[in-house]
């Protein structure tokens, strides 16, 4: 759901973005695609009073490595046991239908990690995209080698990618990346 927000300056995940946080954004996206959404969190208090799970099944999964993403997705795979569709609370601008079109392509794939890519600039945003569940013990034994990045465990598996407008995949890292959003 989030790292520490550093760059951001505060706990970015709570931005107003079009009269909502930016992490209910996520979750409306995610929830339209799912009717069961997994959230990762490092600490578990984090966010579960103001996540709504009346309308939707909402589980909230502890990150107890604390080490980004792939400790997120490590304790969601492990949770689950199931391939899970990842989508970065700092993604908002990604659209439900492509959401559905990814998850539709990485059905007929066999590839580790389907991701989407950016069409105009061809980079590539691993937090959205459908990890496999057989991914966890190769997850596990990179984090527990002292690794963490996520592009640094990508070079190792086989990967598939859906061309998504580079609009969707607008990062929001610092306060400014919000004029970014339109």
């Amino acid at each position: 759901m989030g790292g520490a927000s550093v760059r951001f300056g505060r706990d970015k995940r709570s931005q107003d973005i079009g009269g909502m946080p930016m992490y209910m954004r996520v979750l409306d996206t995610l929830a339209a695609v799912s009717p069961h959404v997994n959230v990762s969190l490092a600490n578990q208090e984090d966010l579960i009073l103001e996540l709504d799970t009346t309308e939707r099944s909402i589980a909230v999964i502890h990150d107890r490595r604390l080490v980004g993403p792939l400790g997120g997705i490590e304790a969601v795979l492990s949770a689950r046991k199931s391939d899970q569709l990842v989508l970065a609370v700092d993604l908002p601008a990604l659209k439900t239908r492509t959401l559905l079109q990814l998850s539709e392509h990485a059905l007929r794939s066999d590839a580790d990690v389907f991701v989407a890519r950016a069409r105009e600039s061809g980079r590539i945003q691993p937090l959205c995209g459908v990890w496999s569940a057989r991914l966890l013990s190769d997850i596990t034994d990179y984090l527990d080698a002292g690794r963490r990045s996520v592009h640094g465990l990508l070079d190792s598996l086989s990967i598939a990618f859906m061309d998504v407008p580079e609009s969707e995949l607008i990062n929001i890292n610092r306060p400014r990346d919000l004029d970014l959003l339109t």
